[in-house]
C-alpha cells in the first residue's frame, strides 16, 4: 500500500508485505512536518524493515572481483528500524539531516559460491547506523530539476556491540549539474561521486568458526581456511559506498564493487516524451501525473584500496535506457542496463542522480 501526501499534507506512507520462499514486511513514513515558521520547517521520517529466511550474496572486495567470487548469507531474520530528523528551508534548497538505525542479524551460515558451507557458529549482531549531512540544491525542481546544480555532503558511521565486527565511518560527496539541451524536453544530466571509508575499531576473527565439524567426513578445511584469511584481510578494511544497483552502475548487482574508496560518473540524457497535468484522488493517495520520460544512461565506476589514479582506471562501465512516470510526489522509473557482465533490470522509485 502507498499513500501519497496523506490527508493533503506532504507526508507518504508506504506498507509492503511479501511472503514466499522468504517474508518481507517493510513500512516508512516520509516528511512528517512536526513545525513550521515562515520558511523554516522540521521534518521527521522513519522505517522499519524485518526479512526473514532469505539469502543475501555479497560479493569479494576490490577493483579485480570476479563475478563468481561470491558469498551467500542465509539469514533467519535481519531488522532494522530507524529515524532522520530534517531542517529545510528557502523552499528546499537547504536541507540539514540528521538520523540513526539500529539493526539485529540472525543468521543461520555462509556458504561459498558451490554452496559449501563456509563458517560456523556465526552468531547475532547488532549495529547502530548514524548518519548526518548537508544538501544544497540550486534547481529549478527538488523532484523533477531541468536547469541547476545540487551538492550533498554526508557523512555515516557505524558501531557494532559485537568484537568480531569492526567499527568505522565513511564520507560521501556527489555532485550533479543539470544542464538543458532544448527547454522543457531534452535535459543532459551529470554527475560525479566520491567515497572514503575509514576504520576506527579492527573486528577481532575467531578462528573457531572457520573449522570442519568433526564429525562432517566431507568437509573440506582449505575451504574454511581461505575465507578466514580473507576475514582477516577484510576487518582492517573499511567499505566506501559500494557500485552496482539502483543508483549506480546499474547494469551490475547490488553492491558488486566496493574497497576503501570509490568513484562514479554518470551521465543521463533525459527526454520529456509527454507533459501534461493530471490531478488524481484515490483514497488515500492524492496526486498529480505531470508525465512520461525515457532516458539514456551511460555511467562509469571504480574501487581501490587507496586514493590515487588507480581509482580512475579501468573504469567499469554500464550503459542503459530507461523509462519514468513522473508524479508531483514522486519519480517511478524502470531502468535496462548492460555492462561486460550481463544485464539488469530495475525498478525503483526517485532518480539514480
Amino acid at each position: 500500500m502507498l499513500a501519497n501526501n496523506l490527508f493533503k499534507t506532504d507526508t507518504d506512507i508506504m506498507l509492503l508485505h511479501m511472503q514466499g520462499d522468504f517474508d518481507l514486511n517493510i513500512l516508512t513514513f516520509l516528511d512528517l512536518l512536526l513545525y513550521q515558521k515562515k520558511d523554516h520547517k522540521f521534518y521527521l521520517s522513519g522505517a522499519y524493515l524485518q526479512f526473514k529466511d532469505g539469502t543475501v550474496e555479497a560479493y569479494t572486495r576490490g577493483r579485480d572481483s570476479k563475478k563468481e567470487d561470491r558469498y551467500y548469507f542465509d539469514t533467519k531474520e535481519f531488522e532494522a528500524k530507524g529515524v532522520e530528523l530534517s531542517y529545510i528551508r528557502f523552499d528546499k534548497q537547504l536541507e540539514l539531516y540528521a538520523g540513526f538505525t539500529k539493526t539485529f542479524i540472525n543468521p543461520n551460515a555462509i556458504r561459498d559460491k558451490d554452496g559449501n558451507q563456509v563458517a560456523n557458529n556465526i552468531g547475532n549482531t547488532r549495529s547502530t547506523i548514524y548518519r548526518y549531512g548537508i544538501y544544497l540544491d540550486d534547481t529549478n525542481s527538488r523532484l523533477d530539476p531541468k536547469v541547476g546544480y545540487r551538492v550533498q555532503l554526508e557523512t555515516l558511521g557505524i558501531k557494532h556491540d559485537e568484537k568480531k565486527l569492526s567499527d568505522g565511518f565513511q564520507r560521501d560527496i556527489s555532485i550533479t549539474g543539470f544542464f538543458p539541451i532544448v527547454k522543457d524536453t531534452h535535459i543532459f544530466v551529470a554527475n560525479y561521486f566520491f567515497s572514503e571509508a575509514t576504520i576506527t575499531k579492527v573486528g577481532e576473527v575467531d578462528p573457531t568458526q572457520y573449522q570442519c565439524d568433526p564429525l562432517d567426513t566431507s568437509c573440506d578445511q582449505s575451504i574454511y581456511d581461505k575465507v578466514r584469511e580473507d576475514r582477516e584481510h577484510e576487518v582492517k578494511k573499511g567499505n566506501a559506498t559500494s557500485l552496482g544497483g539502483t543508483q549506480r552502475l546499474r547494469a551490475y548487482p547490488q553492491g558488486r564493487f566496493y574497497d576503501t574508496y570509490s568513484a562514479f560518473f554518470g551521465f543521463e540524457h533525459r527526454w520529456y516524451i509527454k507533459n501534461y497535468w493530471k490531478p488524481f484522488d484515490k483514497y488515500l493517495w492524492k496526486g498529480v501525473n505531470t508525465g512520461i520520460q525515457i532516458a539514456f544512461f551511460q555511467e562509469f565506476g571504480q574501487v581501490n584500496d587507496k586514493n590515487n589514479h588507480k581509482l580512475y582506471e579501468d573504469m567499469k562501465s554500464s550503459t542503459g535506457v530507461g523509462i519514468r512516470v513522473l508524479f508531483n510526489t514522486m519519480t517511478a522509473r524502470l531502468d535496462i542496463a548492460t555492462s561486460d557482465e550481463g544485464e539488469q533490470v530495475v525498478f525503483f522509485y526517485g532518480y539514480s542522480f
